[in-house]
């Protein structure tokens, strides 16, 4: 991954002079693009967006020789030009980017001094961000927003892409930066997204707000790594298009809503990593269309699986890391085509081991630390792609199989069971 460092020195800037430096770090594609499709003389956006301030004759860029490696992001930043909301209105009318450009995010009432670009905080009675037609851009403009200029039409702008045909926004996508503050209600006026991607930012905060759900268009939805919290909104089951939902790594609680199994394209369902309570849903034993790889790890879910779950081909499906109990072997079967199962680490989950019988297609089998009991089919010599396995933390008891496909696995993938023998625990003369 390449690091570029820039320094750049204007003297007559100010009365005083002014000398800033920029580090990026593992810049994104799109900017990466932008750096080698463009001229060093016009290639940085934040440059250009500085040079209202920065007058273009006094600051030029360094040599392609000099750049050096950085190691930390945006250091220091002198005081980008202050933008009217209304020159926005008039820059982007029609593509209803107006409503979200710089109000995708709400401020939050309070910012931290540790923030290198936090978002100034919102007065208490400001709700949206620019809040009126006189307010102004703060100074610690995010820098993955710093090319939102509302001088040049918002289809350039990097994060955002238009319909070539249309000239209406099709994507938004904000990934891994210090942005702080709430999803605004006004993306729902965003009506001809395909595909909205908020993810990775370290401020991002507060619910899942249900104007996303009039977005009917909507592909693809990544509203992962951040730090969302309440519901997951039961209205996301309108979005009939929709063939990936990602919510996973947030703060989200409560139960599942069952109308999740509603939408008929869904292909990816990421609920894990969050703080959600109650059973699975009995309705994703009835997904309409295709059955989606199923992620619900790392939750606080409990209960009985479902056995509605059984009529299901998962392909990838984890249900690992949460409180179930009682039976999961309808989750196997010679029929399905599943590649990963993981119910590990539920610790109440029951059932006789020696009854199941495995997909071929299984690449990777996880159901440690649980009360599972029984013995090892001798079947699983039959699953030539698998690749990982753990059966420890459980009542296992018997000979472990041998054979070719078991000799990928050590010790730790049988240890703590009630009475299992044979390589690569012990010997085989131990064996009863």
């Amino acid at each position: 991954m390449y690091n570029y460092n820039f320094q750049i020195e204007c003297r007559e800037a100010l009365p005083t002079g002014i000398k800033f430096m920029i580090d990026i770090r593992n810049p994104p594609a799109a900017q990466l693009s932008y750096l080698f499709e463009h001229q060093w003389g016009q290639a940085f956006p934040s440059l250009q967006n500085l040079r209202p301030i920065l007058p273009p004759p006094r600051c030029s860029l360094p040599p392609k020789a000099q750049l050096s490696t950085g190691i930390n992001w945006v250091k220091q930043v002198p005081t980008l030009a202050l933008i009217p909301s209304e020159e926005l209105s008039s820059t982007c009318i029609g593509k209803w980017l107006p409503a979200v450009a710089l109000s995708a995010f709400s401020p939050s009432s309070s910012s931290s001094s540790s923030s290198r670009l936090p978002f100034r905080p919102a007065a208490a009675t400001r709700t949206t961000w620019p809040p009126s037609s006189t307010s102004r851009r703060p100074w610690a403009t995010p820098y993955l927003l710093i090319s939102w200029d509302p001088k040049v039409d918002c289809c350039s702008w990097l994060t955002v892409t238009c319909d070539p045909k249309t000239n209406r926004i099709s994507q938004l996508e904000i990934f891994a930066g210090n942005v702080s503050g709430t999803i605004s209600p006004s993306v729902g006026k965003l009506t001809t997204l395909t595909q909205l991607t908020m993810r990775k930012l370290t401020g991002l905060t507060g619910p899942i707000p249900p104007a996303i759900c009039v977005l009917t268009r909507l592909t693809f939805l990544r509203l992962d790594w951040n730090q969302l919290s309440g519901p997951v909104p039961a209205c996301l089951s309108s979005l009939r298009a929709l063939t990936y939902l990602d919510l996973s790594y947030n703060q989200l609680s409560g139960p599942i809503p069952p109308s999740l199994a509603q939408l008929p394209k869904l292909e990816a369902l990421h609920l894990d990593r969050n703080q959600l309570t109650g059973q699975i849903p009995d309705s994703f034993g009835r997904f309409r269309g295709s059955v989606p790889d199923l992620y619900l790890s790392h939750n606080n879910l409990s209960g009985q699986i479902p056995a509605s779950l059984g009529a299901m081909n998962f392909v990838n499906i984890d249900l690992s890391r949460n409180r179930f109990e009682g039976n999961a072997s309808w989750l196997f079967g010679s029929w399905k085509c599943t590649q990963v199962l993981d119910i590990s680490r539920n610790l109440y989950l029951n059932f006789d081991f020696s009854i199941v019988s495995f997909p071929s297609t299984l690449t990777g089998l996880h159901i440690e630390h649980n009360e599972i009991y029984g013995a090892i089919p001798n079947s699983i010599l039959q699953l030539t792609n698998l690749q990982e396995l753990n059966v420890s933390y459980n009542r296992l008891c018997g000979r472990i199989p041998q054979g070719p496909i078991m000799k990928k696995f050590d010790e730790y993938s049988f240890s703590h069971t009630n009475c299992l023998c044979g390589p690569p625990i012990s010997d085989l003369t131990y064996c009863p």
